[in-house]
């Protein structure tokens, strides 16, 4: 092992706050159960650029709000509250959630599995965000271990049948939604996000997306996960990365672009295992380790944990979110206490650990 894998990390007061409080399932265990370390060192050549850490920081976001027990509607309502110190969302990305108008909020018919579409005015963006497991679901969570393969209507491989379950219960709300906004505001983008379940979820959608051009046409796409699972067996992986190549050779480079984060220690990218059959659909996916973010190669793309040269300046990702930390869900259950139709004042209760990795 090299030696600075080795170096000791010091949590900051709001991080050893929020591992004490931590009440949600994590999947440490998983990880050390069955994730392994990649061969090579993540190193200097390999960390991401600022502006994408700060793009993918701003659409974890709304991955994360996708979580919300109160609907999207009250919490883009109270954002001016929410966003003050003190309370759930201090330390977000203030000027683009101001500046976000929520188009529709959806529940699947299965497992009723929520998720919203809404348009950020400053950056002309459309984003599509749904929901991962929520902690007190245990239907929700049957469907994430449902794993026997399921054959893609393209006839491309096979799909895990819990996520395709999911998936139909929302697929038509979430198209209406998605054409909706297209057709009331002036789209630059539209982004596609998700976190460990709501990462797979949103997969299966990019795929119809591109498997029929005329939903979106040209406009640029963009799939940002954060903690996924894989979702399909290698035909289906096939399938997308042929989808990806004839989108950019018909629409240009840049009309579709792929972000699939994975976390240190996380277990849920390990999730069905490779001996089942399933492989990541995204080829090049990124590393989050102590906030540093790394450009995994290609040919590392299947493992979960890499030693990295932690000599990188960090970057602090503060809305990327792992199974490892506080849950979005936790603070969210208790917004209700904090709104009142005036301003507020300061909360005298302790501070709301920030989603910092």
């Amino acid at each position: 092992m090299p030696p600075f894998a080795r170096k000791r990390v010091v949590l900051t007061p709001e991080q050893r706050a929020m591992y004490r409080d931590e009440k949600v399932t994590n999947f440490r265990l998983v990880s050390s159960l069955v994730a392994s370390y990649a061969p090579d060192t993540l190193g200097p050549d390999h960390v991401a650029s600022a502006e994408t850490q700060q793009y993918l920081s701003e659409i974890g976001a709304y991955a994360e709000l996708a979580y919300s027990l109160l609907p999207i509607e009250t919490v883009f309502k109270h954002l001016h509250v929410l966003l003050e110190p003190e309370f759930p969302l201090e330390g977000y990305p203030a000027e683009g959630l101001l500046n976000t108008s929520v188009v529709c909020s959806f529940v699947g018919r299965t497992a009723d599995l929520p998720g919203f579409v809404a348009y950020r005015s400053d950056c002309r963006q459309l984003v599509v965000a749904i929901s991962g497991t929520n902690v007190d679901s245990a239907v929700q969570a049957l469907y994430d271990i449902r794993t026997l393969p399921h054959r893609h209507p393209s006839g491309r491989g096979k799909v895990h049948t819990g996520f395709w379950r999911l998936y139909k219960g929302i697929r038509d709300a979430a198209l209406k939604g998605l054409k909706q906004g297209l057709r009331d505001f002036d789209v630059a983008e539209v982004v596609l996000c998700g976190h460990s379940m709501g990462s797979a979820v949103s997969q299966l959608l990019v795929l119809d997306l591109l498997r029929d051009d005329s939903l979106i046409g040209s406009v640029p796409m963009r799939f940002v996960g954060f903690g996924g699972p894989r979702v399909g067996t290698k035909g289906l992986v096939n399938l997308w990365r042929e989808l990806v190549a004839k989108r950019r050779r018909r629409h240009g480079e840049h009309s579709f672009e792929e972000y699939a984060v994975k976390m240190h220690r996380d277990g849920v990218p390990v999730l069905p295992p490779k001996a089942f059959g399933y492989r990541h659909c995204v080829e090049r996916p990124y590393y989050s380790r102590h906030g540093r973010l790394y450009h995994v190669p290609a040919h590392l793309g299947e493992y979960a944990l890499f030693h990295v040269d932690e000599t990188t300046p960090a970057f602090r990702l503060a809305h990327i979110f792992d199974h490892l930390v506080l849950h979005i869900i936790d603070a969210l259950q208790h917004i209700h206490i904090h709104i009142q139709p005036q301003r507020p004042h300061p909360s005298p209760s302790p501070r709301w650990p920030q989603l910092l990795l």
